[in-house]
């Protein structure tokens, strides 16, 4: 068998929209990442602090978001890249020493952020790690 080549996400954290503008002049016109981009706050659940952003744009508004967020001490965000997947998110949980993964499913008129509170779906669990690998 050949080896096969793995993917993974790329993804830049910031503290503020003062450690991305030190580390990115002008972000907007040239990103951390290339667009397309997920751009996700912090904090929240439910995938309501997360956006996909395609066009320079859209990534202005969200760094104007966040710098008003930041007047109320709700700081930090992460810029990780597009992996197109239907709509589906691949998700891990991290359980003792067992890593238990699964896709979550949205509907197709769903919105972005894939979460079961919206009407999305865990399809398949798979296990790794701890004792009960051999079950």
């Amino acid at each position: 068998m050949g080896s096969k080549k793995r993917r993974f996400s790329s993804a830049r954290a910031f503290a503020a929209v003062d450690d991305l503008n030190r580390c990115h002049p002008a972000p907007a016109a040239r990103p951390p990442l290339p667009y397309p981009f997920v751009f996700k706050f912090d904090w929240g659940g439910e995938g309501d602090t997360v956006f996909p952003v395609e066009l320079p744009a859209g990534f202005e508004r969200l760094i104007r978001l966040a710098r008003e967020y930041e007047r109320t001490a709700q700081k930090g965000f992460l810029i990780q890249e597009l992996i197109p997947a239907g709509n589906r998110v691949l998700r891990v949980a991290i359980i003792g020493e067992r890593l238990v993964s699964y896709w979550r499913t949205a509907r197709p008129d769903g919105p972005f952020a894939v979460n079961l509170a919206g009407g999305g779906v865990a399809d398949g669990q798979h296990r790794s790690g701890g004792d009960d690998d051999d079950k």
